[in-house]
């Protein structure tokens, strides 16, 4: 599957095909990203078409180290698992740190945490962000199990 993503233009493709969507979309409030869909989120959040998102959570976008000069015009949280077999995500989010990005890593995880299917799934870490995104989506409800 790499190999044909990669054969298909790989990141930088997929952010051609994901800007022209996000162009032709209104109304959209929250972007959320995992692997090469973070590191396409991330390549978008520069451009003004995405400036009435509320927000973007990226997870694992490991490509992000290719594209760290991106300025979001949007409000973009980066979150890192604290293993990769490429790069060193702690180094990587010290930079975005720097830049002014609010990184971090997901302590003990490895690239696809989130995904149930992935061979770096932890279901601690998945349960903990998917909780926070549902809190995100759906405020209200946050408020009422309070």
């Amino acid at each position: 599957a790499y190999q044909a993503f990669i054969a298909e233009g790989g990141v930088a493709r997929y952010t051609e095909k994901l800007n022209a969507i996000l162009q032709q979309r209104s109304g959209l409030k929250h972007g959320i990203g995992f692997s090469a869909g973070a590191s396409a989120l991330w390549i978008s959040s520069q451009h003004e078409f995405v400036r009435s998102l509320q927000n973007m959570v990226l997870f694992y976008g490991s490509r992000i180290r290719d594209y760290r000069e991106v300025l979001p015009v949007c409000p973009v949280r980066l979150i890192f698992a604290e293993q990769e077999a490429a790069f060193d995500p702690a180094g990587l989010v010290n930079d975005l740190r720097q830049r002014g990005h609010p990184a971090e890593l997901a302590k003990g995880t490895r690239h696809g945490f989130m995904n149930a299917y992935s061979r770096g799934c932890c279901v601690k870490s998945q349960t903990r962000y998917t909780a926070e995104l549902f809190g995100l989506l759906h405020p209200a409800s946050d408020k009422a199990a309070a």
